[in-house]
């Protein structure tokens, strides 16, 4: 279960990126086709976090079992549920609003790229989410990376 986790946990923030800027791209050339694409890109990352979180469980309980798994790494791995659990309705939101995108793209209605450019917009404040998610992720078996986040510069003689 571990493994499936890992592969499938970085396909909602780079979907997610690669869709703004289709969307963006779309905007700016008023390509129907284009836009389609883009919003098609952001339902994939924001309906891919489902099971990226589900397979998050099971890596939870394999991990839990290694012989190396410390204390650190269990906070890490509470930080990790937490921020994806914060940012899930954001997430699955982003995925949900991008088909009724394409819905109304597709029917050529006059507020199709009104909601593009807001879905857009909400799949910024996604990645940052997402963005967050993975670090903590990188954090349960990464400690370099919970040492960079969690400790402070040490004072030299030249701050004082």
């Amino acid at each position: 279960m571990m493994y499936n986790h890992l592969l499938i946990n970085h396909l909602p923030i780079f979907a997610t990126l690669f869709g703004i800027i289709l969307v963006v791209v779309s905007l700016v050339i008023k390509n129907s086709v284009l836009r389609i694409t883009a919003l098609s890109m952001l339902a994939v990352g924001g309906l891919s976090f489902y099971p990226a979180f589900e397979t998050g469980e099971g890596a939870h309980h394999e991990i839990e079992k290694r012989a190396d798994f410390d204390k650190p790494a269990h906070h890490a791995m509470h930080e990790h549920e937490e921020t994806a659990e914060f940012a899930m309705p954001f997430v699955l939101g982003m995925g949900l609003l991008a088909i009724a995108g394409i819905v109304l793209e597709a029917r050529k209605s006059k507020y199709s790229q009104i909601l593009a450019g807001v879905i857009g917009a909400l799949g910024i404040a996604v990645v940052f989410m997402l963005a967050q998610v993975n670090n903590t992720g990188g954090q349960i078996r990464h400690p370099e990376i919970r040492k960079a986040t969690t400790e402070t510069p040490k004072s030299t003689k030249d701050d004082d």
